[in-house]
């Protein structure tokens, strides 16, 4: 259901929003309000899907990515939107969200983010730095 990545649940999360903060698969699979045996059969499944090869692939600059970062990119693939808009509740964009929760590596999603949305690291006081920053943050993604 490809549309379902537009969609809030009731906490105002995107997919987007969840995938930011989850700390494992398993916790992704339940706050995707999924049943106990959905649950497990996901996650068995995405841990089976990144064992596989899928996994720390090499995204080109020498670095590996991570599961999460995977997950982050077809969801942005699906919706690039997503990247700028902001979680229901709190007004965090999923940049901002993935680095407060402390889950998210720089090759494990944190490093898509940025890319897809740059300005979430100065988005007003929801933002990551201040906006005297926001050149040398560029300079270090490439943008």
């Amino acid at each position: 259901h490809p549309h379902q990545v537009r969609e809030m649940d009731e906490d105002g999360n995107l997919p987007i929003h969840i995938a930011a903060t989850a700390s494992s698969f398993g916790t992704l699979a339940s706050n995707l309000a999924m049943t106990d045996e959905e649950s497990s059969v996901f996650s068995d499944s995405m841990a089976s899907f990144f064992s596989n090869g899928s996994s720390n692939r090499n995204n080109g600059g020498g670095e590996k990515s991570g599961s999460f970062d995977t997950v982050i990119k077809l969801l942005l693939k699906q919706y690039p939107q997503a990247a700028q808009t902001p979680h229901g509740r709190t007004g965090r964009l999923p940049l901002v969200l993935a680095a407060r929760a402390g889950h998210r590596t720089w090759n494990d999603g944190m490093k898509t983010l940025l890319r897809a949305y740059p300005p979430a690291l100065f988005s007003g006081s929801k933002g990551m730095i201040p906006v005297k920053l926001y050149p040398y943050a560029l300079a270090l993604i490439g943008g």
